[in-house]
């Protein structure tokens, strides 16, 4: 254990036959474990721990995230932080915060709106840290660009 249960990349535990998830479990991403305390996660690796438990072993590769409703207002993120950062203001006073790796592939997403405001860009830079495509910051930091016009290139 380290912070949690430790496991491999199938979720394994160092105990034969024995598999961990959810927020007990402490897991590599990006190098480092980690664990991630979030309803988003422990479904996911629930049933990744299911799968290889049933012979299937598929390396758990999801990408970590989790949203939390603060009164009228709403947090959502995707991935992992980086160092280097960029800002996208929103019209209703909420922001999109971008973290970027040394090639400017988006590795992670952050935001802050009202209600439910940043959902969709979430979900859209979720697919941008799938697609692995270098990015313009201007682009990023444009409100009246979408992240829809970037997935598309």
């Amino acid at each position: 254990v380290g912070q949690g249960i430790r496991v491999d990349a199938h979720l394994r535990t160092s105990a034969p036959n024995i598999y961990a998830a959810g927020d007990v479990c402490e897991f590599q991403l990006d190098g480092q474990y980690q664990r991630q305390e979030t309803w988003r996660n422990a479904e996911a690796q629930g049933r990744h721990a299911a799968l290889n438990l049933l012979g299937r072993e598929v390396p758990f590769e999801a990408l970590p995230g989790f949203w939390s409703d603060q009164y009228d207002w709403g947090l959502q993120t995707v991935g992992g932080m980086t160092a280097f950062s960029v800002t996208r203001a929103l019209p209703d006073g909420g922001l999109l915060l971008f973290f970027l790796d040394t090639e400017r592939r988006l590795q992670g997403a952050c935001g802050w709106a009202r209600g439910n405001g940043v959902a969709k860009d979430i979900k859209l830079c979720e697919r941008l840290i799938s697609a692995g495509i270098a990015l313009d910051t201007a682009n990023l930091i444009n409100p009246d660009l979408s992240l829809k016009q970037l997935l598309r290139g």
